[in-house]
């Protein structure tokens, strides 16, 4: 499924199409839906839309000032020799060219990557090579961060054509599984009282039984201290086991 207006290809069904059929309250008064924030292409999960003009104004400000948090799971090539990682290279931004570039001049990123566990791919054509699944939570929002900086640092994301080479997958495996976001009276909450105000999450759980037809691990899943229950909900059923980071 694109979330462009229109399919690229003969049956695929475009994201704007279904939602405007699905929930017809997401469209604006010109008839396009109302997203306030994209999914690359070859990534699945959660995608916000709003329905009304003043939500929609809402959010994409939340997501302009990154007051929202973004969690992905993904598949990456080999065993991380770290638990934890900031990655803070530069990104080249090319709006001419698809692919984009790590470079000392580009704009100023930072992806922060957690292991959940390591473990062996079990389908064709990797069966058997070793691949380890990470949390992924971009504190800046450049084109193909995510996918770009772990093939920087030596684990690109399994079936990434682009930044790893890897034409033998039906997919890229990276979804995007949650979003934290203030709720609208946060602030002033916040003001009131001493306690910071709730949060609202949304999930979007790789059900019904995460990736686990397609990557086997003899550890539980592990998740990161700032989302600690997201083995539990963002995984769908938990058939690996979880274990919460101290």
């Amino acid at each position: 499924m694109s979330n462009k207006d229109e399919p690229q290809w003969q049956g695929e069904i475009s994201m704007q199409g279904w939602l405007g059929e699905a929930r017809p309250a997401t469209r604006s008064e010109e008839g396009h839906v109302r997203f306030v924030h994209n999914l690359d292409f070859a990534t699945s999960g959660v995608l916000l839309a709003a329905t009304s003009h003043e939500a929609a104004a809402y959010l994409s400000l939340l997501f302009r000032e990154r007051r929202c948090l973004k969690m992905y799971a993904a598949l990456v090539f080999g065993w991380p020799e770290w638990e934890h990682r900031n990655v803070t290279d530069r990104i080249q931004i090319n709006q001419r060219r698809f692919k984009q570039r790590v470079s000392k001049g580009g704009k100023k990123s930072h992806t922060e990557a957690f292991v959940a566990a390591r473990g062996w791919l079990r389908f064709a054509p990797h069966r058997g090579r070793r691949a380890t699944l990470v949390w992924l939570i971009p504190h800046t929002g450049r084109r193909h961060q995510l996918r770009l900086h772990m093939a920087h640092i030596g684990h690109p994301i399994v079936g990434d054509f682009t930044y790893a080479g890897d034409a033998g997958c039906y997919r890229t495996f990276l979804h995007a599984c949650a979003i934290r976001l203030p709720r609208p009276d946060a602030r002033a909450a916040e003001l009131l009282t001493s306690h910071p105000a709730p949060s609202l999450e949304i999930f979007a759980p790789l059900s019904p039984d995460g990736w686990k037809s397609l990557f086997w691990t003899n550890a539980p899943i592990a998740s990161p201290a700032i989302w600690r229950d997201a083995a539990a909900t963002a995984l769908g059923r938990d058939l690996y086991g979880a274990t919460r980071v101290p």
